[in-house]
């Protein structure tokens, strides 16, 4: 069911629908003037970037809006119920140039701003290299020259923190958000199925899942829940039963399934990043860095 709201006399969006469809080569072969069927099909290929185009004028009804936490309650048990958008996304350069930074011991891990994405810092040359937090109007003032970034040297390198690269049975580790989206999972987990996603069980500098001390996941949640279908599920059905399912957007039918398709088929270990510090100081600190990097939170739909 498509809702199409407030287009006919709105020359913008009939526009953007038309470049949703020219951009992906596809003809049009409606009316211009009206567009009805330009926005449709357009909105049925692509309903996310039309609804971004459109500043949200047009939205689809239907999607598959499934938590895996609530579908499968056992696989979330003893999280932290933190919601996505309070959790960092640390990956590619970003990834390792944080964990250069704890090997350095450039990271104030114990004391980090709750506004770290305007936090700057310079050394005090007569204090034996301690840094003096400045503000972004102050920067002016001292000029960029030995100016950091939170994540870049907010201490003065005595607070080293190491780090492991080790495989583990995903089975061990704990999810400290309360929602993980199902169908990124499912996707990924297909995709390795497939052979197009083989980072997912292979160690990956720049996309690798990084949990705490105690083996709470940081980042990398959609992975560690993929890895879980695969060791949970007969890999078998995904391309049946399953993978018909989601496309057809059923919730219900997902949940349904989840429930009925339980087994013991495998025993995929997941490759992890393990920082050595709590969560209660770990999360904090990732957050801040990833704000000092500008990277913007995901929400539990993104």
């Amino acid at each position: 069911m498509i809702k199409i709201s407030s287009y006919l006399d709105n020359l913008e969006i009939l526009k953007s629908a038309r470049n949703v469809l020219m951009a992906n080569n596809i003809k049009l072969e409606d009316d211009e003037n009206v567009g009805l069927k330009s926005l449709i099909l357009a909105h049925a290929i692509y309903p996310n970037r039309l609804f971004s185009m459109t500043r949200g004028k047009v939205q689809k009804n239907a999607k598959l809006d499934v938590d895996f936490c609530d579908a499968d309650s056992s696989l979330c048990d003893g999280n932290k119920s933190i919601k996505r958008e309070d959790m960092p996304v640390i990956e590619g350069e970003n990834l390792q140039k944080i964990l250069k930074n704890f090997k350095k011991g450039f990271i104030d891990w114990l004391n980090p701003p709750e506004n770290a994405d305007q936090i700057w810092y310079t050394p005090v040359d007569d204090l034996d290299g301690e840094l003096l937090q400045v503000s972004k109007n102050q920067v002016a003032k001292l000029g960029l020259k030995n100016i950091f970034k939170y994540h870049e040297k907010s201490s003065n390198g005595d607070m080293k923190i190491s780090y492991r690269q080790v495989y583990l049975n995903a089975g061990l580790l704990k999810p400290t958000q309360s929602e993980i989206n199902f169908e990124k999972s499912f996707g990924m987990a297909k995709d390795y199925l497939e052979g197009g996603f083989d980072e997912l069980v292979s160690y990956d500098p720049d996309n690798v899942t990084l949990i705490s001390k105690e083996g709470y996941i940081i980042d990398g949640h959609h992975r560690w829940a993929s890895i879980g279908l695969l060791n949970t599920y007969d890999p078998k059905s995904f391309s049946g039963s399953l993978l018909n399912l989601v496309t057809e957007e059923n919730p219900k039918g997902v949940k349904k399934w989840l429930k009925e398709n339980k087994g013991e088929w495998s025993n995929i270990k997941i490759p992890v990043v393990r920082v050595d510090l709590p969560l209660k100081d770990l999360l904090p600190c990732l957050n801040a860095c990833t704000d000092s990097l500008g990277i913007k939170r995901k929400t539990f739909k993104s």
